[in-house]
């Protein structure tokens, strides 16, 4: 691979990625409900805020218990786990044919930078030069035995 066609496949993988990111993600609609869900139970949001309300009151009113530090850190992550829980990506009605376009364009853009940031361009080059220098010896090889069969016939004929 020349270096600037490194270049090139390098850039073309970037806009393919780009696109094809770009395509997905104005193609995913995120909608949220503030709210929990387990099982068939839906907790509604406010719900949620009680355990750290009391957490942060008893906190203020004993600023030593470590409970009241717990519950309101169990209390927040409770909120957080709900608010990450609840949101949903829906994605918009596309056709198979758009929908594998657009993965094609999002990984094989990454491939193609892959492959160019993790291909040792001077490994290769010192394989294929090693590769031809053994190609040369075996050659040489092969031409030295040609000569020494062709002394020995000589030889041969010779000494009849």
């Amino acid at each position: 691979m020349h270096p600037r066609n490194a270049l090139l496949q390098f850039l073309v993988g970037l806009v393919m990625l780009v696109v094809g990111f770009y395509w997905f993600a104005t193609s995913v609609h995120v909608t949220s409900g503030f709210g929990w869900g387990f099982g068939g139970w839906d907790a509604p949001g406010g719900l949620l805020v009680v355990p750290f309300i009391a957490g942060v009151m008893w906190w203020f009113f004993n600023t030593s218990s470590t409970g009241a530090k717990v519950l309101t850190v169990l209390g927040l992550v409770g909120i957080v786990a709900a608010i990450l829980s609840s949101v949903r990506f829906v994605m918009w009605g596309q056709n198979l044919l758009s929908y594998l376009i657009m993965l094609v364009f999002m990984f094989g853009g990454a491939a193609l930078m892959a492959r160019v940031l993790f291909t040792d361009e001077k490994g290769e080059r010192e394989r294929r030069a090693e590769l031809r220098d053994r190609e040369r010896d075996e050659e040489r090889d092969v031409e030295e035995q040609i000569a020494d069969l062709e002394e020995e016939i000589r030889d041969l004929r010779d000494g009849r």
